[in-house]
């Protein structure tokens, strides 16, 4: 049986809750792909850009922060529900705060 890769999309201001997270989620799984933002600009352009490299063996868990200083987690989310279906299928979305 092949090990289904965990895929996982942090986007948090504090690098070091990013860091944390991470290092739970290694060693939470034995196959995982993250990638982690400071910025969330940056990680909406990564959901809007990334959607073909999704695999087929399951969703993507986002774990968005509520405060951050740039767009709060509350406007992050209004910007993914102006996305094509087709990219929000791809994500279970949990609120961090």
């Amino acid at each position: 049986m092949i090990p289904i890769t965990k895929r996982f999309l942090l986007v948090d201001d504090d690098p070091l809750s990013n860091y944390i997270t991470k290092m739970i989620l290694k060693k939470s799984f034995d196959k995982v792909h993250i990638n982690d933002f400071t910025t969330p600009e940056d990680g909406l352009e990564f959901m809007k850009s990334e959607p073909s490299q999704n695999p087929p063996d399951g969703k993507t868990t986002l774990f968005l922060d509520i405060n951050m200083p740039s767009i709060s987690g509350w406007e992050y989310l209004e910007e993914v529900e102006l996305f094509d279906a087709s990219i929000k299928e791809q994500y279970n979305i949990y609120i961090l705060s």
